[in-house]
């Protein structure tokens, strides 16, 4: 088949796997009697020279499916930072903006300067169907002001929440994902996910007043340097300082429920506290920047006040591995074998 035809079938597919959450999509996975000649279909590969009216075109037919069936799992509080897709930040722009909710996000320098550059013209920014950004772990990443959106307490109470992303980190080391955090001051902190040098993965929430921690670390699974990831945290934040509970908290790596995930609290954490502080992605407070690639489009890393279930996670992971042409591909997590 030619790579024209196999990104139709990865479409088409998506309607199949989705079963009752694909009512939203349908309409559009459906193949008519006009597209079945898939010469005339769009899709996400675009030619050099091509407008960037064009571009944002052949963006948008073909990736629309896959972002209104993510959608549709992260519900009405769900945004996707839609890195590498034209529609909503081009590659020399300074920022780009989220969908599900309307966010900006600033890059320290336009994904089309960083030192692999954005092209979506080469292979080495796309995999599949998706735009594919890869950052150098020295000074790319964005950033994006702060709002009351992005907060998971209110110093009394934490709300929940899900965070997740598909990575394919290029080293070992500290790698921020995405976090309210700052390493200035006491208060700059809200909550950060973090890969450890170890390939643990941590989610840490800070409670301004007493200065108390909880954090989550995944176990036995670790990140692999080399292989894609599709990583997932879920936090009911139903217990304040009893929270990140066994039973409230969950790592999920690659649809898969986290075996041994390890909790612990000090200084008498109650909840999150809401304070000014600006949102971070793929970098911490200009230190701590990830390096290696991250899909974006309907894939890019997503936050919802929900706490989505077992069967949402492993949904979304099935319509990560059809877009990103994953399917026959083995991205089982390594086991904890230090």
């Amino acid at each position: 088949k030619s790579q024209r035809e196999e990104d139709v079938v990865r479409i088409q597919n998506l309607e199949s796997m989705l079963g009752p959450q694909r009512s939203a999509v349908t309409s559009v996975l459906t193949p008519t009697a006009s597209s079945q000649n898939t010469a005339s279909l769009p899709t996400a590969t675009v030619n050099a020279g091509e407008s960037e009216q064009q571009q944002k075109l052949k963006f948008k037919d073909s990736l629309q499916p896959v972002y209104d069936a993510v959608l549709s799992i992260l519900g009405d509080t769900g945004t996707i930072l839609a890195i590498g897709d034209p529609n909503f930040g081009l590659a020399s722009e300074p920022s780009f903006s989220s969908t599900g909710q309307a966010l900006t996000f600033t890059w320290t320098k336009p994904p089309n300067k960083f030192e692999r550059k954005l092209d979506l013209s080469k292979p080495a920014s796309m995999q599949g169907i998706v735009p594919v950004l890869s950052f150098n772990g020295n000074d790319e990443g964005a950033q994006s002001p702060d709002l009351d959106y992005w907060s998971i307490g209110n110093g009394t109470t934490d709300t929940p929440v899900s965070i997740g992303m598909w990575i394919k980190p290029r080293s070992s080391g500290t790698h921020t994902l995405l976090g309210k955090w700052s390493h200035s001051a006491n208060s700059a902190k809200e909550w950060v996910i973090e890969i450890e040098s170890s390939g643990l993965v941590q989610f840490t929430a800070h409670d301004f007043s007493p200065g108390g921690y909880r954090v989550a670390t995944s176990a036995p699974n670790r990140i692999s340097s080399g292989s894609w990831t599709f990583l997932v945290f879920t936090y009911d934040g139903a217990r304040g300082r009893d929270a990140l509970a066994a039973s409230e908290t969950q790592w999920y790596f690659n649809g898969e429920i986290d075996g041994a995930t390890t909790r612990s609290t000090t200084n008498g954490y109650v909840a999150v506290e809401n304070g000014p502080l600006t949102v971070e992605f793929a970098m911490e407070s200009g230190i701590r920047f990830y390096q290696g690639e991250i899909a974006g489009g309907p894939l890019g890393p997503f936050f919802t006040h929900k706490v989505l279930a077992a069967i949402e996670v492993q949904n979304l992971y099935q319509a990560g591995l059809k877009a990103l042409g994953l399917e026959n591909a083995s991205l089982t997590a390594p086991s904890d074998s230090k």
